[in-house]
């Protein structure tokens, strides 16, 4: 008779222990998400201001300008470029074979 009323607390004992986990669960799931959502912008920020901000260095170091964002000046304009428009005049050549195999 003993034997089975322990197996009847140690069940009912298991089924209050995991009613109150799945409590627990409820609450600090969605505290673990907002923490995991800081932790994850906080750790992509700092990847990205040192993985862009180390090659920016690196260029305006070695003088690279990737965007031709300078003001105009009369060399461009006579390439026909004016100081209104970005817009610059493309004239098609007929370059070496070599040429066109490393164009960047």
């Amino acid at each position: 008779m003993h034997h089975k009323l322990y197996k009847q607390n140690i069940v009912h004992g298991i089924y209050m222990l995991k009613k109150v986990l799945n409590a627990i669960k409820s609450v600090l799931e969605p505290i673990s998400k907002v923490i995991a959502n800081v932790i994850n912008f906080i750790l992509l920020a700092i990847v990205y201001f040192i993985g862009v901000g180390m090659v920016s260095l690196a260029m305006k170091l070695f003088g690279k300008h990737f965007l031709e964002l300078k003001k105009q000046n009369k060399a461009m304009e006579n390439k026909g470029v004016s100081h209104e428009s970005n817009w610059q005049e493309h004239t098609v050549t007929k370059q070496p074979l070599e040429q066109y195999y490393r164009t960047f």
